[in-house]
């Protein structure tokens, strides 16, 4: 009975840890912001409030989201350059994503899995995030 608890213990453990997929059709409004360097990546949610952001179209940001793929853990993609952007969830907790500048790729932080845009949409989607950025 005890090796049955363990492996079911380490089954759930493993899968949880993963993050589960963001179901992003239930997001809603998504912010991207002002930074300057890696600092704005450490900031709290609450912090990010006093800095300059631009809302963001739902139905375009999902346009690419629903098309992106998550990134299997093994090939976690190297950043050269990011964004950083903001959404709610259902529930009305704000969460942040990482977004690169260059790879067409983003981590959800919420869920702690990276996505990629689909190769095609790539430079639309690179377009559409840097056009969105404040002055």
């Amino acid at each position: 009975m005890k090796l049955s608890s363990i492996l079911l213990f380490g089954f759930l453990a493993f899968n949880f840890c993963e993050g589960q997929s963001v179901q992003w059709s239930t997001t809603k409004n998504w912010k991207i912001y002002k930074g300057e360097g890696f600092q704005i990546f450490s900031y709290r949610v609450d912090t990010l409030r006093q800095i300059r952001s631009q809302s963001l179209e739902k139905d375009s940001v999902l346009y690419y989201l629903q098309k992106a793929q998550p990134i299997p853990t093994e090939k976690t993609p190297v950043w050269m350059g990011e964004y950083l952007a903001t959404y709610e969830s259902p529930e009305g907790k704000t969460y942040k994503v990482e977004v690169s500048i260059y790879g067409g790729f983003f981590c959800d932080q919420n869920s702690g899995k990276y996505y990629e845009v689909p190769f095609e949409l790539r430079r639309q989607w690179l377009n559409y995030v840097t056009k969105n950025v404040p002055n």
